[in-house]
């Protein structure tokens, strides 16, 4: 979805939001609305149009690289072009090329430390798979220590390229290194007690 289509929505979104109010006042929200003749102005009965058009069944969801998120991005394209505003995606259109990566823990794949069988699930819990992703084939694992205080961890520099144990959360030890390859935080005893 483009910076333009955002902020398409995000008007429509915020002129319905300004006018929730009196319309909660006056009646409850129908489930479906029968579309009316768009104007330039966005107007809470212009911004329900939008909407409803966009949430509906008929959209078939909104997920990327799926039909109903092609459809839902053809009706705001056609909006935003209506409405006149200026392309400025790529190669002068509303569109920019976003790379789409799915990522899944595959439990079945053997994960190794040194020559210790690690057992995802058990030993390791993945959490927060975000950012690109990174091949650990072959990458050493080393201990930095404390990622919340830099008297008791390493220096950044020595995690480049490699798997990280903190014994901080995993979100300190990635803002830390973030050269690393891989950060596992590691749960201590003492920390339940």
């Amino acid at each position: 979805m483009t910076n333009v289509s955002k902020l398409f929505i995000r008007g429509a979104i915020a002129a319905t939001l300004l006018t929730s109010a009196t319309v909660s006042a006056q009646s409850s929200l129908p489930l479906k609305h029968a579309p009316k003749a768009t104007t330039q102005a966005i107007t809470a009965d212009d911004a329900m149009t939008r909407l409803y058009i966009f949430a509906d069944d008929s959209m078939m969801g909104r997920r990327a690289g799926e039909p109903g998120g092609l459809k839902g991005t053809a009706y705001i394209e056609r909006e935003v072009r209506r409405l006149g505003l200026t392309p400025a995606g790529d190669s002068g259109t509303f569109f920019q090329w976003v790379p789409l990566i799915t990522r899944a823990v595959d439990f079945n794949s053997p994960l190794r430390a040194d020559d210790e069988q690690i057992v995802i699930g058990t030993d390791v819990i993945p959490i927060g798979i975000s950012g690109m992703p990174a091949s650990i084939d072959g990458a050493q694992v080393i201990f930095a220590g404390d990622a919340t205080d830099s008297t008791k961890s390493i220096p950044a520099a020595q995690a480049a390229g490699k798997i990280v144990v903190v014994t901080s959360s995993v979100a300190n030890g990635a803002s830390r290194y973030p050269a690393a390859v891989g950060v596992i935080g590691v749960i201590q005893d003492d920390q339940f007690a």
